[in-house]
């Protein structure tokens, strides 16, 4: 009974901190409640269960990236990494180095690394994009990481698309 009591007390505390985080981050003239909304749309995802969209959503919203770019990212790269056989906690990692590169600035070698042993196809997408895998070349040519992140999405939804004969992008 005593864990139970502490089991809800957690559970509320969560839940509070979530409110605060999607006020904190609903673009103006967007409720909590839409951002809200938003999240469990994105919860349906394969590997996206309502807990790891939250924390996937706030992280990258709070690199001050569009709230409508976010969706597409979180989207892009669940389904990415579910035609891999990756894990939910693939796409935490995922996340967490897609926050780093937009903290800096720039993309650096160790989040691509980071992204790439979880996402094989995430050199293939660059090169792609870009004309190259290597981040000193992308440095060179001025890529920003909003640039980058934005490419990579658009590449992965492309090769999502052509494989969505097992999934729904869209």
């Amino acid at each position: 009974l005593l864990n139970l009591n502490r089991n809800f007390r957690d559970s509320g505390i969560q839940l509070e901190q979530m409110t605060i985080a999607l006020t904190r981050f609903a673009d103006e003239g967007e409720s909590a409640k839409t951002v809200m909304s938003e999240i469990v749309d994105l919860s349906k995802l394969p590997m996206v269960d309502l807990q790891s969209a939250m924390r996937s959503f706030v992280a990258l919203r709070s690199t001050r990236m569009e709230a409508e770019d976010t969706s597409a990212v979180i989207e892009q790269f669940s389904v990415a990494l579910a035609s891999v056989g990756a894990s939910s906690e693939d796409l935490n990692g995922v996340t967490r180095a897609l926050t780093q590169i937009m903290a800096k600035g720039k993309v650096y070698a160790e989040e691509i690394y980071q992204i790439a042993e979880r996402l094989p196809q995430t050199r293939a997408v660059m090169q792609d994009a870009f004309g190259t895998a290597n981040t000193e070349e992308l440095a060179k040519e001025g890529i920003t990481a909003y640039q980058f992140i934005n490419e990579i999405t658009r590449g992965l939804q492309a090769i999502n698309k052509d494989s969505s004969g097992l999934m729904d992008t869209t």
